[in-house]
C-alpha cells in the first residue's frame, strides 16, 4: 500500500513573530503578532507536497519560512498521543532550523515554542475568539465544535480552505473521507477537513459467555456474515429481559442517536441545495422498531458489563479499551448498532479536525498543519500513526473499525442537530432523549421529531439565509 501521498504545494508563509500570553478564566489573549526585523518574503516551493518520502529520514530543511502556529482552545493537545504525533511530525518537516539539538525541543530563539497553546475555557471559548477575530488577534488553529459547520461559519468564524488546499489529492479520497468533507461543505466553500472520522462511534458490547449461556447466536459473528439486523438484537433483548425481572437489557449513552441513525434517518441535514432542512423522515418499519426498543432501554452511564442486569452495553472505543484493559479475563466483544432486516447497514458518522479561524495570519502554514494531519491518519498506513491508534485495541476491533472507515460496509448518516446554537443544540439533545423514553403516553418517535423540529425551525431559516 503506498503510504504517503502528494498533497498541497506549501507557500512559504509571510515572516512574522507571535507574541502571545495565555488566556485567564475568560480565555483573554494579549499581544496579538508582532512583525520581526526581517523583510517580508513570500516564496513558492517546489513541487515537493507537503510531506516527507516514507524513506527519508531526519529533519528536511525547513520550507516555511515562519512555521509558527498557534492553536486556541480548552484543551492541551500534547495530552492526547496522536496529535503530538502530528507536532512532532510538522516540527521535523518545517521547523529543522529551530530545533535545540541539546535538548531535541523546537524552539525559536527566544524560548518560545514553535506551536504554541493558548489556553481558553470551553465555556468562553466562542465569545473569546469573536473578540480576537474582531481585534485582529486571531490565532490559527481551533477544534471542530459541533455548532462550528454550518452555525459559527456563517457567523464568519473560520476561513474558506478552498483556494489552499487540492481536494484531488489521494489523501483526501480514500475510504469515505471525499464524501464525508464534502457533507460538511456548501456554496463551494470548504472550511473543515477532519483528519479523524469515527463511523459507528457507539458500539454495542457484550460478553460472549453471557450471550453463550442464553443460547443466542454471536452478534459479531452475525455482522461478519452480514446478518445482524433489528429483528436478531430485539430477540436477545426480549429473551434476556423475560429471564431478569429486573434488569437493564441494553445501557448506556447516546443511543437514541444511534438507533435514528440505524434506519437512515437524521434530525437535521445538509441537502444537496446546500441547505439545514428537516433529516430524512423514519419509514413505518423504523418508527416500530424505535418503538419497541423503547422497553428495553436505559440511558446513562452508571452501569457496566459487569452488571450481571446488562446484556449489552452501549460505548465508544475508547471505553472499550479501557474496559478490556480493567477486565482481562473476560471474552468481550463489540458490533456496530444492527440495521433493517435484509437492507443495507446505516451507521451514523462523527468527525473532529481543526478549523483556521477568520483572520488567521498563517492561513498556508495553518492548512499545511491540517493536512498533514489528514495524511498521517489514513488507516493502514505504516507510518506510526496506527501504532498509537491500535497499541491496545484487540485484534477483532482492528477488524471492525477497519471495516467500516473502508466505507464498502455501509452508508452513513451526518446529523447536524447538534451544528445549530447552543439553546437550540439542547432540544436537539432532549429530542434524542424522548426519542427512547419508555412509557404508555409517550408519543410515536415520529411525533417526538416533529415536535422538536418545530421548535428549531426558526433558527434554521435564520442560518439558511446567512448560508447565501
Amino acid at each position: 500500500m503506498k503510504r504517503f501521498y502528494k498533497a498541497c504545494i506549501c507557500a512559504l508563509i509571510t515572516s512574522c513573530m507571535v507574541l502571545l500570553s495565555s488566556c485567564d478564566d475568560g480565555g483573554a489573549l494579549s499581544g496579538g503578532r508582532e512583525p520581526d526585523n526581517k523583510e517580508s518574503t513570500s516564496v513558492t516551493t517546489t513541487d515537493t507536497g507537503c510531506f516527507p518520502e516514507p524513506d527519508e529520514e531526519g529533519p528536511l530543511v525547513s520550507e516555511v519560512r515562519d512555521p509558527m502556529l498557534t492553536y486556541f482552545g480548552s484543551r492541551s493537545l500534547v495530552d492526547s498521543e496522536a496529535e503530538s504525533f502530528f507536532i512532532s511530525s510538522y516540527e521535523k518537516k518545517y521547523c529543522s532550523e529551530f530545533i535545540d539539538k541539546m535538548t531535541g525541543k523546537y524552539t525559536y530563539p527566544d524560548g518560545r515554542d514553535v506551536i504554541q497553546h493558548v489556553y481558553c475555557s470551553e465555556s468562553a471559548l466562542n465569545d473569546r475568539l469573536s473578540e480576537l477575530i474582531v481585534s485582529d488577534s486571531s490565532p490559527d488553529l481551533v477544534d471542530y465544535r459541533a455548532e462550528s459547520i454550518p452555525y459559527l461559519s456563517t457567523k464568519n468564524f473560520y476561513e474558506d480552505l478552498s483556494e489552499y488546499i487540492d481536494l484531488e489529492a489521494e489523501h483526501f479520497n480514500t475510504g469515505l473521507r471525499r464524501s464525508i468533507i464534502e457533507s460538511y461543505r456548501y456554496n463551494d466553500r470548504v472550511y473543515y477537513l477532519p483528519w479523524e472520522y469515527n463511523v459507528s462511534p457507539q458500539l454495542l458490547c457484550y460478553d460472549r459467555s453471557v450471550t453463550e449461556a442464553f443460547g443466542f447466536a454471536d452478534p459479531y459473528s452475525l455482522w461478519k456474515q452480514g446478518e445482524w439486523s433489528w429483528t436478531g438484537l430485539v430477540g436477545m433483548l426480549d429473551g434476556f429481559a423475560t429471564y431478569y425481572e429486573e434488569c437493564a437489557p441494553l445501557y448506556g449513552d447516546r443511543i437514541g442517536e444511534a438507533l435514528l441513525a440505524s434506519g437512515g434517518a437524521s434530525f437535521v441535514t445538509l441537502d444537496e441545495s446546500g441547505k439545514l432542512s428537516r433529516g430524512a423522515a423514519l419509514s413505518a418499519a423504523h418508527s416500530e422498531y424505535i418503538s419497541t426498543m423503547r422497553k428495553y432501554i436505559h440511558n446513562g452511564n452508571t452501569a457496566s458489563l459487569s452488571d450481571e442486569r446488562v446484556l449489552f452495553h452501549s460505548f465508544d472505543m475508547d471505553d472499550l479499551t479501557g474496559y478490556r484493559a480493567k477486565h482481562p479475563d473476560a471474552d468481550i466483544a463489540a458490533v456496530p448498532y444492527p440495521s433493517e432486516d435484509g437492507a443495507v447497514p446505516y451507521y451514523r458518522a462523527e468527525t473532529f479536525g481543526y478549523l483556521v479561524p477568520k483572520g488567521s495570519k498563517n492561513i498556508d502554514g495553518a492548512t499545511c498543519f491540517i493536512n498533514l494531519c489528514v495524511n498521517f491518519s489514513q488507516p493502514g498506513t505504516d507510518n506510526g500513526y496506527d501504532d498509537i491508534v491500535w497499541s491496545e485495541a484487540a485484534e477483532q476491533d482492528r477488524e471492525l473499525l477497519y471495516k467500516l472507515l473502508d466505507g464498502d460496509e455501509g452508508q452513513y448518516v451526518v446529523d447536524f442537530g447538534y451544528g445549530l446554537p447552543k439553546e437550540f443544540s439542547d432540544s436537539t439533545a432532549q429530542m434524542f432523549r424522548q426519542l427512547i423514553s419508555y412509557g404508555e403516553e409517550q408519543p410515536s418517535p415520529d411525533a417526538v421529531i416533529e415536535e422538536h423540529y418545530a421548535l428549531v425551525e426558526e433558527v434554521i431559516a435564520e442560518i439558511n439565509y446567512l448560508m447565501t
